[in-house]
Parts: structure tokens; sequence; C-alpha cells
């Protein structure tokens, strides 16, 4: 595993990240096939690992819920990644049906980056419903789908003592 110094990380460009598992700053997040609807329906590439950032924390957020997931309650880790324009890729409408939905940009990363932890945040309920589909009507046997992305109040958690929100990362 490489180990980095925080101080080596470039603040180029921030990108969100979010997870459940909230142990991982400072660590080397390796690509993988997102664990979805699309992927599990087979709609968009079920082989090629990647690693989706999002320039909206909102966005990172709300493509959790992708598949009727509710977030309620929940606590995810919050993480920012930060490397040069050229490392990532803006995917096509074709590979991220949900594009339009988004408030910023979600990016593909394929090689393994560090991640900054920033903060935990604890998920408040659902606030907005984003609709959008994915399918393609044109070849035999397929059809269009209607979902959506959900949007979530949040609330970032605090240490006990931060009575003020005096240590407020986000």
């Amino acid at each position: 595993m490489i180990k980095r110094k925080r101080k080596e990380i470039k603040r180029i460009g921030g990108y969100w990240w979010v997870s459940e598992d909230l142990g991982l700053d400072m660590k080397i997040i390796k690509p993988g096939v997102p664990k979805n609807i699309l992927t599990q329906r087979q709609a968009i590439d079920t082989k090629t690992p990647r690693t989706l950032i999002y320039t909206s924390l909102d966005d990172a957020i709300s493509v959790q819920s992708m598949g009727e997931r509710k977030l309620t309650g929940m606590t995810l880790g919050v993480y920012k990644f930060y490397l040069p324009p050229d490392e990532g890729i803006t995917p096509e409408l074709r590979q991220c049906p949900y594009r339009d939905t988004l408030d910023g940009e979600e990016v593909w990363l394929y090689r393994p980056w560090m991640c900054e932890k920033i903060a935990d945040i604890k998920i408040g309920p659902e606030i907005e419903k984003r609709p959008w589909k994915y399918g393609n009507p044109s070849h035999a046997g397929s059809a269009v789908i209607k979902t959506h992305l959900s949007r979530y109040s949040w609330t970032e958690i605090l240490p006990e003592w931060d009575k003020k929100g005096k240590t407020k990362k986000l």
C-alpha cells in the first residue's frame, strides 16, 4: 500500500466522494465496477473499474441512493479528491443516464487515487426526487425504465464539545 503525507496532496481541483466506510482518510481508493441499479441490470458498462467522484457534494450523496435505496439516518464519510484536470473523464449520457439530474458533474477515475477525509455527515429526510430514465426502446426486448435520484438533507457531525459549530468543515 502506498503511503503519502498530507502535505503531498495537490489541491488542484476538488471533487467529492462519499462512503459508508468512515475510516478512509489518506487511503488509496482503488477503482471498481459500481454496484448500483444500472450495473445490476447491465444497462451500463459492467467491466471497467472506476471511481465515481462529483463536483457537488449533494450529487455524491444522491447517487448513493440510486435504485430506491433509502439513506435517511445513515452516517457517511465525506472525502475529497484533489487531482489534475486531465486525470478523470466526464462520462457521456449513455454511460451516465442520470447526468442531467445532477447539479454538477460526475467524473470517472480509472486508477487508484488518494482521498482526504473532510467530515462525517448524518443523512436527514429525503427532500426531493429528480426523475430520470434509462434503457433503449429501439433494441428488441428493451424498455425505457423510469426512476429517480433522491436529494437528502444532511448535517455535519461535530464533536460533542463543539456546541457553536466552530469545527465545521463543510
